[in-house]
């Protein structure tokens, strides 16, 4: 290789470096560990993998079954821990990942909280898998998720982007019992800037989904960076069954577009020596 093809080599390779990066990954195939970063359980709590059964979109072929089982265990309480914090400063984001499906039992509160915190502990944002009255509305309410701050839980309404409908259930079903049925989860994606975020919903059929604009952070505050991401239950009366578990650091979108620019760049004088 020429000095020249090796200068593109290297500044291609360096490009490379400033696309999103996963510092968290769970998938769980081979085990209840992480794959990348760490990922701890609560003591006393039911953990092991699943198999699930039948056709299915978002969640693998294993997958993690946190449950109870029983209301002296404790709720549900995973920590993601990445490799490193995910910065959220001059443009970065961080990218959140999950797919769910909740075990029911009924005549419980059994809403889930995807929580994110910075290095001080403080909370950033809060998901909000919704389950009976969680935001007021009664048994509405179930299979329905949304957000809290500072001062309480609030559903999506008048949140949802314009020209999506998020359909009756945005994971799972008032109807489906106890037991795990794997056309009921679905998959979210949450975006973590500095002073906001926003939730994606695929569900498993890939055909319904809702997407908000964006949600004020936990006390509308401004956040440096997302250093580590809570899964945590109301009660020890549900669990849940969760697959790739994902936290991603997403640089500033100007980083992207002057490592295209300039990758073409040098691709086309590349060309032009070559001739």
């Amino acid at each position: 290789m020429s000095n020249f093809g090796k200068s593109v080599s290297v500044f291609l390779l360096a490009g490379s470096t400033a696309m999103a990066s996963v510092v968290f990954k769970a998938d769980f195939e081979s085990g209840t560990s992480a794959n990348t970063g760490t990922i701890t359980y609560n003591a006393g709590y039911n953990v092991q993998l699943a198999v699930t059964g039948g056709p299915d979109a978002t969640l693998g072929s294993n997958v993690l079954f946190a449950d109870p089982f029983t209301g002296t265990q404790p709720a549900t309480d995973i920590t993601l821990t990445p490799t490193s914090a995910a910065s959220l400063t001059s443009g970065q984001t961080a990218k959140v990942s999950l797919d769910f499906a909740i075990r029911r039992t009924n005549g419980s509160n059994k809403s889930h909280y995807v929580t994110g915190y910075d290095s001080g502990n403080n909370i950033i944002f809060q998901f909000v898998l919704g389950e009976l009255d969680e935001f007021g509305h009664g048994a509405s309410d179930r299979q329905r998720p949304g957000y809290a701050t500072s001062s309480g839980a609030n559903d999506f309404a008048g949140l949802i982007a314009s020209g999506v409908n998020p359909g009756s259930y945005w994971f799972g079903n008032d109807s489906e019992a106890s037991g795990f049925n794997p056309v009921k989860e679905a998959h979210f994606d949450i975006t973590v800037g500095s002073d906001g975020w926003s939730v994606y919903n695929l569900k498993q059929d890939g055909t319904t989904f809702g997407q908000t604009t964006t949600l004020p952070t936990w006390d509308g505050g401004t956040y440096s960076e997302l250093a580590y991401v809570k899964v945590t239950g109301e009660t020890a009366a549900a669990g849940g069954f969760f697959d790739n578990l994902t936290i991603e650091a997403i640089p500033e979108p100007a980083t992207l577009g002057m490592v295209a620019v300039f990758g073409g760049a040098v691709l086309f004088v590349r060309r032009r020596f070559m001739m």
